[in-house]
């Protein structure tokens, strides 16, 4: 039987690997996506839901880098500040991060 400390251990250890390794990283509405991965990883997907609506991300490690990231779209659309503005409008999006 698991005790209350347990709980906590798993969330902080969940909170590392969303942020410190995945490297996304939620601040209000803004967004940012900035992995520390192995140099093998050729990428990651992850699914992510801001209140109403679903975001489905991609990165995409081409040249098998460690850190780093040199595009940020959003709907096909480049984000200059490579930051996303997360929307609450029930609907679907695509967020596709390249390293580099």
């Amino acid at each position: 039987m698991a005790g209350p400390g347990h709980t906590g251990a798993a969330s902080w250890i969940y909170r590392v690997w969303l942020e410190e390794v995945l490297g996304f990283k939620r601040r209000g509405d803004r967004l940012t996506i900035d992995p520390v991965i192995p140099k093998d990883w050729p990428g990651f997907r992850l699914r992510y839901r801001y209140q109403s609506t679903h975001y489905d991300i991609a990165i995409e490690n081409p040249g098998h880098i460690s850190h780093g990231v040199d595009l940020v779209e959003l709907d096909g659309a480049a984000v200059s500040d490579k930051t996303i503005t997360l929307r609450d409008d029930g609907g679907s999006h695509t967020i596709r991060v390249r390293m580099g």
